[in-house]
């Protein structure tokens, strides 16, 4: 390998999780994989000499699909010369559990992405919709939505218990939740059929989030490169361990409060 591509590999240590400009988590793969990355390639580098840069909002687009596909968030490496690795992230608030493998299936068939990490988030109990619109004018629509992010997202708050705000609950308590990675099937023989590797994260309204590893999907370093810029067939091997538990079930706490503010500003009529 030439000096270069050794200093490739030693720089993906960065793992970003970004869905929302204002909202982005870094965090290192484990220490045992950066080892080994150094112990293959026998050289050091130091850490801060990585950037990053944001997610864009819609990857992984050939120009020839017939919509345009958002994702929720993406997980992606940077590498020293500027070559990006991407994970889409699609989130789901009590949704149906084939709608997302749908979701799912268009990202990895339609537009060739490679690797489709589900979060997917069940509530206690169905929304209902008021019977009668809200009345108000935009400027209190608009104060209500402050206060009941300002509540709900509040250190003092239940994580994921009811949402409720002005004798309603707009959305219940979180009983079921989990993390699925989701890849193209390679036998599926053209059916479009998918290989999946689920965690349970939330089970009977209970965060057992911690329990899951960190390798969660073994995803590996050639799922995510080429062959020609791998080059190595220990480099190729490496499982990413990029779950931490901690940022994840933030991420899983503001999709939440976001469902729930959407469900109360759907139901005002603005007067």
């Amino acid at each position: 390998m030439t000096s270069d591509e050794e200093i490739r590999y030693l720089h993906i240590r960065k793992l970003i999780l970004a869905n929302d400009p204002d909202n982005e988590y870094e965090f290192d793969i484990s220490s045992s994989s950066y080892d080994r990355l150094k112990d293959e390639f026998g050289k050091d580098v130091e850490d801060d000499s990585l950037g990053h840069c944001m997610s864009p909002t819609t990857l992984i687009n050939n120009g020839r699909s017939k919509y345009i596909m958002e994702p929720d968030g993406v997980i992606y490496f940077e590498t020293v010369d500027g070559e990006k690795y991407k994970v889409v992230v699609e989130v789901g608030v009590s949704q149906t559990y084939d709608s997302l493998l749908d979701k799912a299936r268009k990202w990895l068939y339609d537009k060739e992405c490679g690797i489709v990490v589900l979060l997917a988030f069940f509530e206690k109990e169905s929304y209902s919709a008021p019977h009668k619109r809200i009345s108000l004018t935009s400027r209190q629509r608009d104060d209500q939505v402050v206060s009941m992010r300002r509540q709900w997202l509040s250190p003092l708050f239940s994580r994921f218990g009811p949402l409720e705000f002005g004798e309603r609950t707009w959305l219940d308590e979180v009983s079921e939740g989990f993390i699925e990675v989701v890849r193209k099937d390679p036998d599926s023989d053209g059916t479009e059929a998918l290989r999946t590797m689920k965690y349970v994260l939330i089970d009977n309204g209970r965060d057992i989030s911690s329990s899951v590893p960190r390798s969660v999907g073994d995803i590996r370093l050639a799922e995510l490169m080429t062959d020609e810029s791998l080059g190595s067939d220990a480099a190729a091997g490496i499982v990413i361990d990029f779950f931490n538990s901690e940022y994840f079930m933030d991420i899983v706490r503001r999709a939440v409060v976001k469902t729930a503010v959407e469900r109360f500003k759907n139901a005002v009529k603005i007067t």
